[in-house]
């Protein structure tokens, strides 16, 4: 590899891994008392379902529904919400696990999928004949919510079998 080549390998990985960065949905800092009750005050951005701002405060969408009754036919970017309050983050014994930044997929090893817009986990279990578990356990980054453009796993590659040619050579006299 030519030192411009791997300059501008570099130069577009940089770039890639940095609009991660700007798709980062963030957590409102912004916390208000009602009637004695905590809540975190969410501004919905373009294209942000409910689902990802449920998975994004670690919190129950049924629970968001009960303290903004108006949710139930769709909220609109730019739009004011409540999130109820559930203290502060802490971290479980499996966070150094989970995959926080963009690291490189095997794709020797797992088939990938690259989300449309439009597209929600329900869609992709349907689709890939998953369940929401086995989703989440291929992309733990999906509690985040999905983002148009992301690449996800889907299953993984199945094994090719040895020809028998293949099998007759790696066959070792038994001493």
């Amino acid at each position: 590899m030519s030192k411009s080549t791997y300059i501008k390998f570099l130069a577009s990985c940089v770039l890639y891994l940095g609009s991660f960065a700007l798709c980062a949905q963030d957590k409102s800092t912004n916390i208000q008392t009602v009637d004695g009750k905590k809540y975190y005050l969410h501004k919905v951005e373009k294209s942000q379902s409910l689902y990802a701002i449920s998975k994004l405060y670690n919190v129950n969408l049924d629970d968001i529904y009960a303290v903004n009754p108006g949710l139930k036919s769709g909220a609109k970017a730019g739009q004011e919400i409540k999130i109820p309050y559930t203290g502060p983050a802490t971290l479980t014994p499996n966070a150094g696990l989970t995959q926080t930044t963009a690291n490189p997929i095997d794709t020797n090893k797992y088939l990938c999928y690259k989300i449309s817009k439009g597209e929600t986990v329900y869609s992709l279990t349907r689709k890939f004949n998953l369940s929401e578990k086995q989703l989440l356990t291929y992309n733990p980054t999906l509690q985040d919510g999905l983002k148009e453009g992301q690449t996800i796993i889907v299953g993984e590659r199945s094994k090719r079998k040895p020809s028998a040619r293949e099998q007759k050579e790696n066959k070792q006299p038994v001493k």
